[in-house]
């Protein structure tokens, strides 16, 4: 899901949430998903802001830059209770 439409992350999280809503409609595993989906977009859009300094790939960043994505998914829970699920 995240490599369809990889350049319009609005459309890779609101396919996610349409998608695994069909067989696992619980918050948690929908935030998984988005954050899961949000990762692979990001990495195939290879934008400069997700790498080092060497031009590596900021793996870091990119989960940070997912769990922002899946903690909005996540109603009542905190940010911390988001990467604690994912």
């Amino acid at each position: 899901m995240g490599i369809h439409h990889y350049n319009a992350l609005g459309k890779v999280i609101k396919n996610t949430m349409e998608m695994c809503s069909v067989t696992h409609a619980h918050p948690k595993c929908i935030s998984s998903c988005v954050a899961l989906t949000t990762a692979v977009s990001t990495l195939l859009q290879s934008d400069e802001k997700y790498k080092t300094k060497k031009g590596e790939i900021d793996i870091d960043a990119i989960i940070e830059h997912s769990y922002q994505y899946a903690s909005r998914c996540m109603i009542n829970c905190t940010y911390q209770e988001v990467s604690e699920y994912i």
